[in-house]
């Protein structure tokens, strides 16, 4: 077992929440960010999933979907009530308009 990570950043609350979800997946599938590139043949890296679930920025979209993809176990999927993509976009969404300057 590896160290515990560091809390989420929770600077901008929309970013916090899609950490927090990432975070979720993550332990529900019980998986290490190892694990999870392994699962993904290194792309994202270990790096890139624990960047992403940090809260400190806002991940690509394309992490996201890897993300996502990577914690979708049967189990997890059998017992999902809502199709997480789509949760996934929505709070990624909110993330990048939060962090964006407003348009004038």
């Amino acid at each position: 077992m590896g160290r515990p990570e560091k809390p989420v950043d929770r600077t901008v609350p929309a970013c916090a929440k899609l950490a927090d979800f990432l975070r979720r997946r993550k332990t529900d599938a019980d998986l290490t960010y190892e694990q999870m590139a392994e699962k993904m043949n290194g792309l994202p890296s270990k790096a890139t999933f624990e960047r992403a679930a940090s809260g400190a920025s806002v991940p690509t979209w394309d992490t996201v979907v890897a993300f996502v993809t990577a914690t979708t176990t049967a189990q997890v999927w059998l017992m999902s009530t809502s199709d997480p993509m789509v949760r996934a976009k929505k709070l990624w969404v909110c993330a990048r308009r939060a962090t964006r300057a407003p348009y004038y």
